[in-house]
């Protein structure tokens, strides 16, 4: 019997070390360590030596110096708190099973792909943590407290039960979301008075908290910077101290939004109310301001007020700038409201009408820049005091391209007119007063011309009712809808004087154009070459030069050269004097005996300082010109890249919607051109209208505006 209890004992201790055994090796292995991973022995400073310990392979010694900066491997903080005070960056892993503190002047950077978990890490005023990886719970009560300092979140910050993770913001605190940075799983986020979250995704606050956990405001600042168009999104709160919109991408607000200090539009950035409206959180309460620059767009049948609780912004203080544009683009009648910007008074940068129920100007006012009336029409409780650009192609079926002089009183209309097969059905009505002169474009369909075939044997002219004469006009077969004529003033519209089209028959052989080129000869000389196959009854030729791609900016360089009129080939030549460095457009303009004129070009080249030798041409930074715009079939779209980086050009209609991307890949520095074919992404030819291009690289971005007229 003792000697089966002895037994039992025995067997009963084997077990007891062999349970204590694999307990052991458990814990040992609870993290599998690698040769060079570092972990704190006791709390303290992250900068003292004596808190470090390192793997080497068989098991843990004193470091001999701190974790370096990038870090490859792991570093586990124990169940401890340790405070950093510098920078480092995290490219293998790191544990924190206690809490880690980031001090002033701290920067912890965790690198892409790099997973992060925590027990507790806490931000202070003037430090840093930039996750670019994924932070991750290990425990039911983590946290990521920010009491003061940012937490870039361009990663991943997210929990799965049973484990929790309560990311808080206190009022010293902001965090930044990167465009695919998000709170998710088994999260929670909490704001204290005063914190400021500020975002990139393109879902808004809906994108950046996508997390199961209760999400609590309590009176913050807000910004939306994306570099894609952005909604605000509804977890916005419904109440806020202040919110900032900047992205040249543009805005959409997702629902009404309580103001109790200021909101800013911010240069080059679109925002679209909507039907949603900026409201005072209580009486007087409010301040809406927009940059030079700036744009907001509403689809409000009371559009935008400067009093009273109608319109978009309902605060109480509107600062609505006379720099900026505007678009009204509901899809019920719309008033235009009575907003008075500043500092010049009713006066607005851009006006925008894109509403098919139509738009009622409500107040006068100047437009220093364009008209644009993109669908529906204009009704007049009074007329504009003053516009330079008219642009409505497809309603009005009128083009006047802005040159700094303003057109008073102005007035633009189009209306059907009987044919009788010599004519365009179609008539035009343009009013209004000015000094000096403009450039009208008239456009119609096939539909108008009996699907005529227009050609330099048949083309078209244009008259005024009240003559049998035509205008001088331009007119150019490769867009056979479309023709303009310089007008130094417009006809009463009382006295029912119209425009219209009719044909102008020429049986002579006319020029045959079947080359026009550029030639840099030496540092600051361009040889201008031009073939013809054949000519008759042409007088001559000028040549225009511009440094941009607009005709109407272009200067005459020379007196008329005489044209030969032979039926065999003929070679001309002209030297022009330019500065080097720069780009330059040229155009031919081609004169008849009958005092009719066409144009040909623009032929494109930039000039250095080399001369004939490969240059060393300097970068241009961002967009720097198109050739033509204006275009019907295609373009040229020339820009520059400051620094290697990768590139994204997309563009983008009026309302912020993307229409294709042209250009997603990484470049040298250097100055590129593209051509773009007028299409969108599934290859449609895109309609007439204004698009927005906008180039992301080095760190910037540009923004610039072309036109397609077909």
């Amino acid at each position: 019997m003792p000697y089966k209890n002895n037994m039992k004992i025995r067997h009963y201790c084997v077990k007891c070390l062999i349970a204590i055994a694999i307990f052991a090796i458990a814990a040992t292995n609870l993290f599998c360590y690698n040769t060079g991973d570092y972990r704190t022995k006791w709390g303290g400073n992250f900068e003292t030596l004596e808190l470090w310990e390192c793997y080497n392979g068989i098991g843990w010694i004193d470091a001999t110096q701190l974790p370096s900066s990038p870090f490859v491997n792991t570093i586990y903080i124990s169940n401890q708190t340790v405070t950093m005070n510098s920078s480092m960056i995290i490219e293998g892993g790191l544990v924190i099973v206690g809490t880690l503190q980031l001090a002033s002047g701290a920067i912890l950077t965790i690198n892409p792909s790099v997973n992060c978990e925590i027990g507790v890490i806490e931000t202070y005023s003037g430090s840093k943590l930039i996750n670019n990886g994924f932070i991750t719970a290990n425990s039911s009560s983590s946290s990521l407290k920010v009491h003061g300092g940012i937490l870039e979140n361009n990663g991943i910050i997210a929990s799965s039960a049973p484990n929790n993770c309560n990311v808080y913001i206190n009022s010293n605190g902001r965090i930044n979301f990167g465009n695919q940075g998000s709170i998710t799983g088994n999260c929670s986020f909490t704001t204290n008075y005063g914190s400021i979250i500020a975002t990139a995704n393109t879902q808004g606050l809906d994108g950046s908290l996508n997390c199961s956990g209760d999400i609590s405001f309590n009176q913050i600042y807000l910004i939306y910077n994306g570099t894609e168009p952005q909604i605000t999104g509804m977890k916005t709160p419904d109440q806020v101290l202040g919110i900032d919109f900047n992205n040249p991408a543009g805005i959409t607000l997702s629902k009404n939004i309580k103001l109790i200090y200021t909101a800013l539009v911010h240069s080059g950035t679109t925002l679209y109310f909507d039907v949603s409206i900026i409201k005072e959180a209580w009486y007087g309460s409010g301040t809406f301001s927009m940059e030079d620059g700036s744009t907001i767009a509403t689809a409000n049948p009371d559009g935008f007020c400067s009093t009273g609780n109608k319109g978009s912004v309902q605060v109480g203080t509107r600062n609505y700038n006379s720099n900026s544009n505007y678009i009204f683009n509901g899809t019920e009648h719309q008033q235009t409201g009575d907003f008075n910007p500043t500092p010049t008074a009713y006066t607005v940068n851009d006006i925008i009408f894109d509403n098919p129920a139509g738009v009622t100007l409500t107040h006068p006012i100047t437009v220093i820049s364009t008209l644009e009336l993109l669908e529906g029409d204009i009704n007049y409780a009074v007329l504009p005091q003053g516009v330079d650009g008219f642009y409505s192609p497809d309603v009005k079926k009128t083009v006047i391209p802005k040159n700094g002089t303003l057109m008073y009183n102005f007035l633009a209309d189009s209306l059907p007119f009987q044919n009788n097969g010599e004519y365009v059905n179609r008539k035009w009505y343009l009013k209004g007063n000015f000094n000096g002169s403009k450039k009208v474009t008239f456009y119609w369909s096939e539909n108008e011309d009996d699907n005529c075939n227009w050609n330099v044997h048949n083309f078209p002219k244009v008259y005024l009712s009240n003559s049998n004469e035509p205008l001088n006009t331009i007119w150019n077969p490769a867009h056979p809808r479309e023709i303009s004529f310089i007008a130094h003033s417009f006809p009463n519209a009382k006295e029912d004087v119209y425009y219209y089209i009719g044909k102008e028959r020429d049986d002579t052989l006319p020029v045959t154009l079947s080359s026009f080129s550029l030639t840099q000869i030496g540092i600051s000389t361009v040889r201008i070459t031009w073939v013809t196959q054949s000519e008759t009854n042409i007088m001559g030729y000028y040549i225009y030069r511009a440094t941009q791609s607009d005709l109407n900016t272009a200067s005459n360089l020379n007196y008329l050269i005489p044209a030969t009129n032979s039926s065999h080939l003929q070679i001309y030549t002209y030297t022009d004097q330019v500065t080097s460095n720069n780009i330059y457009y040229y155009w031919l303009e081609i004169v008849d005996y009958d005092g009719y004129n066409s144009f040909y070009g623009p032929a494109v080249i930039e000039i250095n300082d080399n001369g004939n030798q490969t240059p060393s041409i300097p970068v241009k930074a961002g967009f720097y010109s198109f050739a033509p715009n204006p275009f019907d079939s295609g373009t040229k779209i020339f820009y520059g890249i400051p620094s290697k980086s990768p590139v994204l050009m997309q563009v983008y209609n009026i309302k912020g919607q993307k229409i294709r991307t042209l250009l997603n890949e990484t470049k040298d520095s250097g100055n590129y051109d593209l051509f773009w074919d007028g299409r969108d992404e599934k290859g449609n030819l895109l309609a007439n209208g204004n698009y927005i291009l906008r180039l992301f690289a080095s760190g910037s971005s540009w923004t610039k505006k072309i036109t397609i007229l077909h």
